[in-house]
């Protein structure tokens, strides 16, 4: 698997433990790209993967402004693959 793919696929699975999380709000959370972050860094393999050491406020910053750039996040299947995409784009 590349790590395009790989780090789509843990963005689709912080998006699925969020939305799990924050059920009773339908997932909605203003602090959202902090909660990701916090996630990624501290229960999966993003900075093996990505092979950047980020803080959480800095991926929490990139990741907010991924989304304002990307607003169809939900609406887009594949959303995922675009941050991912973008998130490679910052780290290079």
């Amino acid at each position: 698997m590349n790590i395009e793919k790989e780090i789509s696929l843990l963005l689709k699975v912080t998006s699925k433990k969020h939305h799990n999380k924050y059920k009773k709000t339908n997932g909605k959370d203003t602090k959202w790209s902090t909660w990701y972050a916090e996630y990624l860094l501290e229960k999966t393999d993003f900075t093996s993967i990505l092979g950047h050491n980020y803080t959480v406020k800095s991926l929490s910053l990139l990741l907010f402004k991924i989304s304002l750039a990307n607003p169809t996040k939900k609406s887009n299947s594949n959303w995922s693959n675009s941050y991912a995409k973008l998130i490679l784009k910052a780290t290079n």
